[in-house]
């Protein structure tokens, strides 16, 4: 059988910063969300599958969320499941011992294409 893929937009260049309504939410030593936090509900779009993911502990305040856009899942992932595939993956890029903030996948394609371009 042929694999099935799942196409995904992933993006940091937005302007949608996000605090916790609590302080027990948020990280104690930075004010940042904790990492692993999602936001799937409310400022995402209401008919298709796309979410915020704070994977990373920043430092002083100066985290921002990545955004996830799932154009094609022929995997069928509930979110719940695409969240922790995606927010686990972020703790295996090679160049790092704490978890990034985008999965590993784009910073190697990013690489690879800083590369491309200089040769």
């Amino acid at each position: 059988p042929d694999p099935k893929i799942t196409f995904v937009i992933v993006s940091k260049q937005h302007s949608h910063r996000f605090f916790a309504a609590n302080r027990r939410d948020a990280n104690v030593k930075n004010g940042n969300l904790k990492p692993g936090t999602v936001i799937d509900k409310g400022v995402t779009h209401p008919f298709e599958f796309d979410l915020y993911l704070y994977s990373h502990a920043g430092i002083q305040c100066t985290s921002r969320p990545i955004q996830y856009h799932v154009l094609v899942d022929e995997n069928q992932f509930s979110a719940d499941e695409f969240q922790e595939i995606t927010y686990s993956m972020c703790y295996t890029y090679a160049r790092a011992t704490k978890s990034v903030s985008l999965t590993p996948a784009v910073y190697y394609a990013h690489l690879a294409a800083d590369r491309a371009r200089y040769h």
